[in-house]
């Protein structure tokens, strides 16, 4: 695949690479509309099976049916007000939802692949250090390249990096193309600066007569002193967000219920103070429980 175009087989196996909801975008979209501005390598990076004329019309079925879901819904609603609005607000109500939950799902949908390729980047460059030192282990007992990359691709453990690696032996079994071209490929089409890097070293060792064993014994020891250091960083920003999570999600609701409850027991049931006792306890609580939460298994993740 010299030329960073899509694949048109998953390495994982034969599932089939459109699905039904896919065929019918094709139907209705395929030959008949302009590029929406996914490229190849957007899609090769994401490793999303298709080639840009079907994401683009993957696109716009999923923007229509996002537009008449906005719009049916937003009907149904103004219905239940109907002898106030009138049809004509109703059907206003309707058309300006339905422009606008179109437009923002086809800005979200078109960015899709540039979103899953940032989340496949982190993904291997979480994994790599740990995939590095398996492929120096396999090259200290001298195993050939391919079958280093064959045995990578086989481990799960290993995540996204796996799965580089299993596009590359697609690329030698079923593209027939020497493990050097596969790898250059995969360079190519590569989300992580990192996996990119180690590549590209390889490709270079190798044709520069190199040792690919001290090679990848270096590589892996770069990544394993890099990897304690940003684990450390990771640690210390873990204990400044727990610092921050009892102050604001734990310490600040607990002060601010214990004083406004003193205010309405003083005051009585003043309306406005119980109004902000039950947002407190139903609306910020909840809400900064929820913010944290996804902080840390956002942090969690980046580990």
């Amino acid at each position: 695949m010299t030329d960073g175009s899509v694949p048109t087989l998953a390495p994982e196996g034969d599932r089939p690479r459109l699905t039904r909801f896919d065929r019918w975008a094709w139907k209705a979209f395929g030959r008949r509309v302009g590029a929406t501005g996914a490229s190849d390598d957007a899609l090769a990076r994401a490793h999303w099976l298709r080639t840009p004329d079907e994401f683009r019309a993957y696109t716009l079925l999923l923007t229509v049916v996002i537009a008449l879901a906005a719009g049916v819904a937003s009907a149904v609603v103004a219905t239940l007000d109907l002898r106030s609005m009138g049809m004509l607000v109703v059907a206003s109500v309707a058309l300006a939802a339905a422009g606008v939950a179109g437009g923002l799902g086809y800005v979200v949908v078109s960015d899709l692949p540039n979103s899953r390729a940032l989340a496949r980047r982190q993904g291997i460059d979480r994994h790599l250090p740990r995939a590095l030192g398996f492929v120096a282990a396999m090259s200290c007992a001298d195993v050939p390249l391919d079958e280093i990359f064959r045995e990578l691709s086989h481990q799960p453990i290993y995540g996204e990096v796996a799965s580089e690696a299993a596009w590359i032996v697609r690329d030698t079994d079923l593209l027939g193309r020497d493990v050097l071209s596969a790898v250059r490929d995969a360079t190519r089409r590569s989300p992580s600066p990192g996996w990119e890097e180690f590549l590209q070293g390889l490709v270079t060792t190798s044709e520069s007569g190199g040792d690919l064993r001290s090679y990848f014994l270096a590589q892996a020891d770069r990544y394993e002193r890099d990897g304690t250091v940003r684990v450390q960083g990771q640690l210390e920003r873990l204990g400044t967000y727990a610092e921050a999570y009892v102050t604001v999600a734990v310490a600040f609701p607990l002060f601010l219920l214990v004083i406004l409850t003193v205010f309405t027991l003083i005051e009585g049931a003043a309306n406005h103070l119980l109004t902000f006792v039950w947002l407190t306890a139903l609306g910020i609580v909840p809400a900064a429980e929820l913010a944290f939460g996804l902080l840390f298994r956002r942090l969690g993740e980046d580990t």
